[in-house]
C-alpha cells in the first residue's frame, strides 16, 4: 500500500514539472519574456495616447497550447455628474524586470524603458485634456442651474405683483408703480428666456458633438484593435521561435479583453488562434505576418 502511495506521488510530481514531453521550467521562462515582448511591441502601435496595453498575461494549457492575455488599457472613464465621456491611458506601470536577454538585434530592456517614457507623456497630456473639459462642462452646468434659479425667482415675483396690482386698482399712483416694476421684471425674465435657451444651445451642441467623440473613439478602437492583431502576429514571425517548449502541433491564442465586437451594450472578449507550426512558418518567411493573421481563427466571446 505504501509502495503504491509513493508511486502515485512520484507520478504527480513528474507530472507538475514536464507534461507530455513539455518542460513546465521553460516554458514558464519562455512566456515571461514573451509576455514582456508582446506588451513592448504592441504598445509601439501609433495612436496619439488614446490606447495602450496595461497588462499581457499568458497560460500553457497541457495538449492545447498557450493562451496570451491582453489587456487594452485605453478605457471610457465616467466623471460623476458630468455630461461627457473622455478617453484616457492609465498611468504607466513600472518597468517590469525582465531577464537579461537579447532576442535578435532588440535588446527588450530598452524597448520597455523608451516605451513607457512615451506612456508617461501620453498620460499627463491625457489628464490635462481631461481636467479641461470636466471644467467646461461643470461651468457650463453651473450657468444653466443658476439661469433656471433666477427665472424662477423672477417669475414668483411676477405673480405677486400682478396679484398686487388687482389689490390696487383704486390707488392710480400705487397701480402705476407697481406697472413700472411688473414692466422691468418681465423685461428681465425676457433676458433670462433668451439666456436659456443660448446656453441650451450650447448643450445641444455639447450633446452632439458627444456622441460625435463616441462614434468617433469607437471607430478608433476598432482600427486599433486591427493593428493590435496585426502587430501581434508581426511579433509572432519575430519571436516566436522563442517558444521552443510548446509543442509544434499545438496552438499560440491570443485573448484581447472587451477587443471583440458590442452585444448588447456588452463588449466582448476577441479571441485569435495560431497554430504553432503556422507560427514557425512565418519565422522562416514562408508565409508573412498579414497570411498567418488570415490563417488563424477569430471569433468573439
Amino acid at each position: 500500500m505504501m509502495k503504491k502511495y509513493f508511486s502515485v506521488l512520484a507520478t504527480l510530481l513528474i507530472t507538475n514539472v514536464s507534461h507530455a514531453g513539455v518542460d513546465m521550467d521553460a516554458m514558464h521562462k519562455q512566456l515571461n519574456i514573451m509576455n514582456n515582448i508582446f506588451k513592448t511591441s504592441l504598445n509601439e502601435i501609433e495612436n496619439n495616447g488614446k490606447f495602450r496595453v496595461s497588462d499581457v498575461d499568458s497560460l500553457y494549457l497541457a495538449g492545447q497550447g498557450v493562451v496570451f492575455t491582453v489587456s487594452s488599457g485605453g478605457h471610457f472613464t465616467h466623471w460623476s455628474g458630468d455630461n461627457f465621456t473622455f478617453i484616457t491611458a492609465p498611468p504607466a506601470p513600472f518597468a517590469p524586470v525582465i531577464e537579461q536577454e537579447i532576442i535578435g538585434d532588440v535588446d527588450v530592456d530598452e524597448i520597455v524603458i523608451r516605451t513607457m517614457e512615451a506612456q508617461t507623456h501620453q498620460y499627463e497630456s491625457a489628464m490635462e485634456a481631461m481636467e479641461h473639459a470636466r471644467e467646461l462642462a461643470r461651468e457650463l452646468r453651473d450657468e444653466q442651474r443658476d439661469v433656471t434659479y433666477e427665472l424662477r425667482d423672477i417669475e414668483r415675483e411676477l405673480r405677486d405683483k400682478k396679484y398686487q396690482e388687482k389689490r390696487v386698482v383704486s390707488d392710480k399712483e400705487a397701480a402705476k408703480e407697481i406697472k413700472i416694476e411688473i414692466k422691468a421684471l418681465e423685461k428681465e425674465k425676457q433676458s433670462l428666456i433668451e439666456q436659456k435657451k443660448v446656453l441650451t444651445e450650447k448643450n445641444r451642441k455639447q450633446d452632439k458633438a458627444l456622441k460625435e467623440k463616441k462614434a468617433k473613439q469607437q471607430a478608433q478602437r476598432v482600427e486599433y484593435n486591427k493593428q493590435l492583431h496585426a502587430q501581434f502576429s508581426d511579433s509572432l514571425c519575430s519571436y516566436g521561435n522563442s517558444l521552443k517548449a510548446l509543442p509544434k502541433t499545438e496552438k499560440v491564442s491570443l485573448v484581447i479583453k472587451r477587443g471583440g465586437e458590442t452585444v448588447n451594450r456588452r463588449t466582448l472578449d476577441k479571441v485569435i488562434i495560431f497554430n504553432k507550426s503556422d507560427v514557425l512558418q512565418c519565422v522562416i518567411d514562408n508565409i508573412d505576418a498579414k497570411q498567418l493573421l488570415s490563417k488563424a481563427t477569430h471569433y468573439s466571446f
